[in-house]
């Protein structure tokens, strides 16, 4: 019988999180034609909070313009350890991804189109804009920290992430800091 080796211990949280004057600064950068796919990705990614993989793999029949919401996982695939969830569609995403579907090219199903990974074109736009340290990843965590700052329960951000709950509250809880507000209120009303 051969014992494997424990687990590396869990890495440090990523702490980088966008402000809303970097978002625009982003946006701003990637408002140019030649952009568009790299402009088409940080919609996506801000506002569902998809993998970079997720995203560049997410292809037009997973987009349900029925019901507004987008099937990160195709069907017929498995569930990997990476979880692709299902993410309804904001009002603000929707008339982005439906002016991207009729400006598709027809040779491509890839939301994104094609064109290799994402990240030397993201890097390029960050540059551009003057923001330091955005990754695809980056894109996530600022989409999950918005969401708990804004006071969305952790168990709604794991769902929209495909995380577990224990995963995001270990990484957001710190963001949400008034959370437990009305419930020490409730002491001090009972106690006085």
């Amino acid at each position: 019988l051969h014992v494997l080796d424990p687990l590396p211990p869990s890495s440090p949280p990523r702490s980088r999180v966008l402000s809303p004057e970097e978002i625009d600064r982003l946006f701003k950068a990637a408002d140019h034609p030649q952009r568009d796919r790299v402009r088409l990705f940080l919609w996506l990614a801000l506002h569902t909070g998809a993998r970079r993989t997720a995203i560049q793999e997410l292809r037009w029949d997973q987009v349900d313009f029925d019901i507004d919401v987008i099937h990160y996982l195709p069907d017929g695939a498995v569930q990997s350890r990476k979880r692709k969830a299902s993410v309804p569609i904001s009002e603000t995403l929707k008339p982005v991804l439906e002016e991207a579907w009729t400006r598709r090219i027809s040779n491509t199903s890839l939301v994104i189109g094609s064109g290799g990974k994402i990240n030397e074109p993201l890097r390029l736009v960050a540059e551009k804009a003057g923001v330091k340290g955005v990754t695809p990843h980056v894109m996530r965590h600022t989409a999950a920290t918005i969401m708990a700052r804004s006071g969305v329960s952790i168990w709604v951000i794991a769902q929209v992430l495909g995380n577990t709950v224990e995963q995001v509250e270990k990484v957001y809880a710190k963001w949400t800091p008034g959370r437990h507000t009305s419930a020490v209120n409730m002491i001090g009303r009972r106690s006085a």
